[in-house]
């Protein structure tokens, strides 16, 4: 594949414009995309069904481990880590003002 430059993202800590020295590509098998609502979904589930109060790249590491378990063809064992908590993302992530600022919808209050 091609390295294209990061559009807007609101995830932090992903999408930076540096790639670091240790970074190596020839290791990559797939790309999985993911937008912002889908990696604060994510951390809303995490919360809601595991107790976990994650941080959007925690979301969004899960968001795709979840997404390439549902398309293997084969059992596999799939590794993710969650590189950060939620409470610091208390006044982001988990503020539906500032969700909503960012054109982004927070967790459904009744299912959350």
């Amino acid at each position: 594949g091609m390295l294209t430059k990061p559009g807007k993202f609101l995830v932090e800590g992903v999408g930076k414009g540096s790639i670091p020295g240790a970074m190596d590509f020839s290791m990559i098998d797939d790309v999985i995309t993911a937008s912002d609502q889908d990696a604060f979904n994510t951390c809303f589930r995490l919360c809601r069904e595991e107790g976990i109060c994650a941080g959007g790249s925690s979301g969004l590491n899960l968001f795709a481990a979840l997404r390439l378990a549902s398309e293997l063809e084969e059992d596999a064992t799939i590794v993710t880590v969650f590189p950060d908590l939620g409470v610091k993302y208390l006044s982001k992530v988990y503020n539906n003002d500032w969700l909503e600022e960012n054109g982004l919808q927070g967790p459904d209050p009744v299912d959350f």
